[in-house]
């Protein structure tokens, strides 16, 4: 025991780093970006702030349904990793439930247009995204989805709070 957690098996413990390395990369990617850089650090303009949500809105609106598909897929399985899988996958999609209505709250609440945003076409990224996801989620055993989850995961947990604060304070 380590600081009063329990010591992590091996293949947890060769796992955790090289995605704790990629969240921390990818914070860095985009904090320094010239347009995402200045949503993260309050600088951002109203209208560039509506950009970001919109497309936010659009993968957000994916997400309960590529977790369902990977629930899906796992949905026979009888062993036991195929079974927590499933039963994780689960509770993430439940878990989901409503995000991209916060997403267009957020929106309306800045004067934004809910219905163009729900009208539009993502962007280019968001639609690379977006086709990632779904091949993913096709294949017979899409535990990528829970990689892409955990970095989202992980970038909202570095980000999410000094950006709200940073947004807030502007």
């Amino acid at each position: 025991m380590i600081s009063g957690k329990p010591a992590l098996s091996p293949p947890e413990s060769t796992l955790i780093a090289p995605l704790e390395q990629l969240i921390a990369d990818t914070v860095e990617t985009v904090t320094a970006d010239p347009l995402l850089g200045r949503v993260f650090d309050g600088t951002a303009s109203r209208e560039l702030y509506l950009r970001f949500l919109g497309q936010t809105y659009h993968y957000v609106a994916q997400t309960q349904d590529q977790l369902q598909a990977g629930m899906r897929a796992f949905e026979a399985a009888t062993d036991p990793i195929g079974r927590a899988l499933y039963e994780r996958f689960r509770h993430h999609a439940a878990e989901e439930v409503g995000h991209e209505r916060w997403v267009l709250d957020d929106i309306r609440a800045l004067g934004g247009d809910v219905d163009a945003v729900q009208r539009a076409t993502p962007g280019a990224a968001v639609r690379a995204y977006l086709a990632m996801g779904s091949f993913i989620v096709q294949s017979r055993r899409p535990i990528g989805v829970m990689g892409i989850g955990v970095l989202l995961e992980g970038i909202s947990e570095k980000l999410g709070s000094s950006s709200a604060r940073n947004l807030k304070e502007r």
